[in-house]
């Protein structure tokens, strides 16, 4: 019978300090390290829910103090915009593509917004705002 080698994983460690496991040596750091994101934000928790950064989290404090002001009529978080609809193709399937609006501001008067909240403008979401413009006629308001 052969015996099965154990494998371990063994990391880079400074001049001067043995080698180390990996268990050994995220029991020593503290943990895995925290990832950045690719564009720097923050998720941050309030009223229970999650939100992709800080300004979006605060944008929704915002919104909440304008409600209970009267300033605004309501508000609903991560609405869904088709944008193009799901297609079968001869060789493979596609899927539907959508805008996910952070907010939809609903106003006293009636008119709604669709606010999305912006740190970094990609290519990608400067094609679904010309889509959503084309499509629904609806002008996504950048915060």
């Amino acid at each position: 019978m052969s015996r099965k080698k154990q494998s371990r994983k063994r990391l880079l460690v400074p001049e001067g300090k043995s080698n180390l496991t990996a268990a050994e040596y995220l029991n020593l750091s503290g943990g895995t390290p925290a990832r950045s994101s690719k564009y720097n934000n923050k998720i941050t928790e309030r009223d229970g829910f999650k939100f992709h950064s800080k300004k979006e989290a605060d944008y929704y404090s915002e919104l909440l103090l304008k409600k209970k002001a009267g300033a605004i009529k309501d508000f609903t978080m991560q609405g869904r915009f088709s944008l193009i609809p799901a297609l079968k193709g001869k060789e493979r399937n596609y899927r539907e593509k959508y805008y996910l609006a952070d907010f939809i501001v609903t106003n006293n008067d009636g008119s709604v917004d669709v606010i999305d909240t912006k740190g970094k403008r990609t290519k990608e979401y400067q094609i679904k705002k010309h889509l959503m413009y084309q499509i629904h006629k609806i002008e996504i308001i950048e915060v």
